[in-house]
């Protein structure tokens, strides 16, 4: 099952994209059609490799409709990927909703632009946030729960890649405090015991991993901004100009603390707040 679904998902993803490039859209919605039935049937099977491998195929056929520009097909994507996350979790398969909650970041991270990205409209981006941040539900038992932490890693992630990102006349930071606002009823442990979960994650697992990764793994680079993340819920209220004020000060405040630690000279204000835009090599691993 699970080779056969990758054979076919791999092909119907290149006729996708040869549709995309081709701008032969109704090729490309049709490819959308053969990926969610694979999707279901994935799901029915109880196959949670077959529903991996058909997701990776679908996720890059909206990376390739990312860089053509075409945002609303990505979005109907990202649609059709909640809509099997919340079949898997009525059927507890808590492995496909929490890949559905990665492969959702990574379109999202590459929304924000890149070198191999054009930036997403901000409209857009903020539709398909949503639809991201409805991925989790308030669990109802014990079992649950565990599905709601492996989707909140995923949005703390890409939260925390928005905070690297952005800058004072970027829509990352709002995107960022939309975030945590939706976060304000989780409480302050979970989240502090889910960013110390995700800094100490393993690039490669002990197991084998549907992606020959492990999905949680968080660069280095963005250790300071997860941990800014989980503190910024005074910050979820704030209005634009106070979003770009507040972080103007984030910023200061991280160099202020490089320089202590280093001394003077051009290191100290060489940092990765100062270069919000060069982020190609963190967005390409958290990418993968």
């Amino acid at each position: 099952m699970y080779r056969m679904s990758h054979r076919v998902a791999k092909l119907v993803g290149q006729i996708g994209i040869l549709g995309a490039d081709l701008s032969c859209w109704e090729v490309v919605e049709m490819s959308f059609k053969f990926f969610n039935t694979f999707l279901g049937l994935s799901l029915k099977l109880d196959s949670t490799q077959a529903f991996c491998a058909v997701l990776f195929e679908y996720r890059q056929v909206g990376s390739c409709l990312l860089k053509l520009g075409s945002g609303q097909l990505v979005l109907q994507i990202v649609r059709h990927m909640k809509y099997y996350s919340d079949a898997a979790q009525v059927l507890k398969i808590k492995q496909a909703s929490e890949m559905v909650a990665y492969d959702v970041s990574v379109l999202l991270t590459q929304s924000c632009g890149s070198a191999d990205h054009a930036q997403l409209d901000p409209l857009l981006q903020h539709q398909m946030l949503q639809l991201f941040l409805s991925l989790d539900k308030v669990p109802e038992d014990k079992n649950e729960e565990s599905i709601l932490r492996g989707i909140r890693k995923a949005q703390m992630k890409l939260a925390a890649y928005y905070l690297f990102s952005c800058s004072t006349d970027s829509c990352s930071y709002a995107l960022a405090c939309e975030m945590r606002q939706d976060m304000l009823s989780d409480p302050m442990e979970r989240l502090e015991s889910l960013r110390d979960e995700l800094i100490s994650a393993p690039e490669y697992s002990l197991e084998v991993q549907e992606r020959g990764f492990n999905v949680e793994y968080t660069p280095v680079e963005l250790y300071p901004f997860l941990d800014h993340f989980v503190y910024m819920d005074k910050e979820a209220s704030l209005s634009v100009d106070e979003m770009h004020e507040s972080y103007a000060k984030f910023v200061a405040a991280q160099l202020s603390s490089r320089s202590a630690k280093q001394g003077p000279g051009p290191a100290a204000s060489d940092g990765l707040l100062l270069r919000p835009y060069q982020s190609s090599e963190v967005c390409n691993s958290l990418c993968a």
